[in-house]
């Protein structure tokens, strides 16, 4: 008998063995060991094979294999998924080796709910963290997070594990990073009164007061400029430096250089209140000339100024650079224009008769005063002549105002100035492209524009291009699509207003040498006067269109419809037609010598007159019909249409 779902004690026949119930068992407990209920009746349970998949009956866990459970509810074994709950996923709980959805679970019981993956609740599920910290506020807690202020450096070697510092910087090595430590420099003073915070400075001094410690401030004397480059590191200075010695004036006893102090020996500290006066003895006396060295300390008109910089040496209260003799005391000065008056007093210096405020070059003798540009500044003394703010030397046109110094062929001659502006060899009056190299000179319309700046070479009205910065449209027939001046040229070098292009091939007919028109409706068009010789017009309808004076010479029809179309006055000679029908069209006055027609033509109703029938129209095999008012015309093999006698 089966017992314990397959520990069998002896081979029983299940079909031999009645049920404890019959219809009245409802789990495989309601049955008799060795046996399971199946639809409300209790049979033989299965082998021991049978039992080791999922759904083998059972009443508890022990009759299943092992990773199996029994599903009580359901009396059979089925697959465990979980030993405990952190075997399952976030927002599940294990029970009885199944995971169930339990948005309250608590892997780490840490009274921290673990949450969902869509709605995460504990941040570090899996170690017990009540507090939820997450310093880098990455969604991971503090508790299980191995960078926890997110700075890329994990907490074992990170210097500021709980503070970002990336850089790591630890000033004074006492593996405490920079950001974190209270005395960053280990002076002794607390980083939020240290005014050298990185260097060690533990009295704080600070010359300029600009709360950078002496120790760490780049210009101590805060008169921006650096250390480095200042002359008084330590005091406030323009950095004037009149002996050019290094040291500047402010700091320097002796700014020039020149063996003299400039405070002598006095103990006034006042410069220049006993000048020297060029006695042997410098050594007792202030510099006479504080910026300008000069060792002997002359003074020639001891005004207590030395010479070498005094702007009037001898005192004749005419400036040293005035005075005729600055180191000789004279009333009268040098007399350029030897007209018996020095120039310091003379009213024409140059003594071109225009007084010196007057003449527009004082110092240069210019009596017609040419001012071409009207500055002020007369031409013999201007350095820009034309006015154009460019001086001669670097003009292009230095008589000619051209601000913009535009040179098209950059031969160093200003436009202004060039009479060859595209250097092409012919003269910007001649040129018919004068600023656009073309020595062909070629002009197609004759309108005086050579074709390379012409935007309409053929002079039709269409132009070449009417959109420079954009790729087409290619005109088409205009009095079928009214795109009138809107589109480029599709015959740029050929007049051709009407802009026909019947076979849309975006080569107007008038400069197309192969017009072919395939299946295409021309009917009640405007085509009077068009070009169409040599085309080949194949599977199309010309019907009600007006092709007056029209030009078909050497044409060829093949399955063409023209009924009731005007072909007045138009060149048909040499048309070849392959079934085509011209039932009451018009041909009067046109041109039909070598007309032939292959197969099948249809002139019923077509209108003639004598000039059109003419010898030499061919017919083919075709029926052919033709009817010119009253008149019957006759068809013969030599004589397509004749007027009957």
């Amino acid at each position: 008998m089966l017992s314990s779902c397959g520990n069998s004690t002896e081979d029983v026949n299940s079909e031999e063995i009645s049920p404890l119930f019959s219809g009245d068992c409802r789990l495989n407990s309601d049955c008799e060991s060795g046996f399971v209920c199946d639809n409300s009746e209790c049979v033989a349970a299965p082998t021991e094979e049978e039992c080791k998949e999922v759904g083998c009956p059972c009443n508890a866990d022990s009759e299943c294999s092992p990773d199996y459970i029994c599903d009580i509810e359901a009396g059979q074994c089925i697959e465990s998924m979980c030993g405990s709950t952190p075997d399952c996923a976030l927002g599940e709980r294990c029970e009885r080796g199944q995971c169930l959805v339990d948005v309250n679970a608590d892997r780490d019981l840490d009274d921290v709910p673990d949450g969902s993956a869509e709605q995460p609740r504990d941040n570090c599920p899996l170690v017990p963290n009540t507090d939820q910290d997450d310093t880098d506020e990455d969604g991971i807690g503090d508790a299980c997070d191995d960078d926890m202020d997110g700075d890329g450096v994990i907490n074992e070697v990170d210097t500021c594990p709980l503070q970002a510092n990336p850089d790591q910087i630890d000033e004074d090595e006492d593996g405490i990073g920079n950001v974190c430590e209270a005395d960053d420099d280990g002076d002794g003073v607390p980083n939020d009164t240290d005014n050298c915070l990185r260097i060690e400075n533990a009295n704080q001094s600070d010359t300029d007061g600009d709360g950078l410690g002496d120790d760490c401030d780049v210009d101590l004397d805060g008169d921006n400029h650096p250390n480095d480059n200042d002359n008084c590191p330590n005091i406030f200075n323009q950095q004037l430096d009149g002996d050019n010695d290094g040291l500047g004036d402010a700091c320097d006893d002796d700014d020039d250089g020149d063996g003299v102090l400039d405070d002598g020996t006095d103990d006034d500290a006042i410069i220049g209140n006993t000048p020297c006066s060029g006695s042997e003895d410098t050594t007792s006396c202030d510099d006479n000339c504080t910026l300008v060295a000069n060792p002997d300390q002359s003074d020639m008109d001891l005004d207590g100024q030395g010479d070498a910089c005094d702007e009037d040496i001898d005192g004749d209260l005419v400036n040293n650079r005035e005075d005729t003799c600055p180191i000789v005391f004279n009333e009268r000065q040098t007399d350029s224009d030897n007209d018996g008056f020095g120039d310091a007093y003379d009213d024409d210096i140059d003594g071109d008769m225009i007084l010196n405020d007057a003449d527009n070059c004082p110092m240069s003798n210019n009596v017609v005063q040419a001012d071409q540009d009207g500055d002020g500044i007369g031409d013999s003394c201007d350095n820009d002549l034309d006015g154009d703010s460019l001086p001669n030397d670097s003009d292009n046109c230095p008589a000619i105002d051209n601000f913009g110094q535009t040179d098209t062929d950059r031969d160093g001659i200003g436009d202004a100035c060039d009479d060859d502006d595209d250097n092409d060899n012919f003269l910007d009056e001649a040129d018919v492209c004068p600023l656009v190299f073309n020595p062909s000179q070629e002009d197609s319309d004759n309108d005086g524009l050579g074709n390379l700046c012409d935007d309409d070479i053929d002079n039709d009205g269409i132009l070449n291009d009417f959109n420079p910065e954009a790729i087409g449209p290619i005109c088409t027939d205009y009095k079928v699509s009214s795109a009138t001046m809107m589109c480029d040229d599709n015959c740029p070098e050929f007049p051709n207003p009407d802009q026909q292009d019947l076979d849309f091939d975006n080569i107007g007919d008038a400069c197309d040498s192969a017009i072919t028109v395939t299946s295409v409706s021309l009917q009640n068009r405007d085509y009077s006067e068009a070009q169409l010789a040599n085309s080949e017009i194949t599977d199309s309808n010309l019907s009600g269109s007006n092709f007056q004076s029209a030009n078909f010479r050497g044409a060829r029809f093949e399955r063409v419809s023209a009924r009731n179309t005007d072909f007045r006055n138009a060149d048909l000679s040499g048309l070849r037609c392959s079934i085509c029908n011209f039932d009451g069209s018009d041909f009067r006055g046109a041109d039909m010598s070598n007309f032939s027609c292959d197969i099948a033509c249809d002139f019923e109703g077509a209108l003639f007159d004598e000039t059109t029938v003419r010898t030499g129209m061919q017919c083919g095999a075709g029926t052919v019909t033709c009817v010119s008012g009253s008149t019957r015309l006759e068809f013969s093999s030599n004589n397509c249409c004749s007027i009957a006698p």
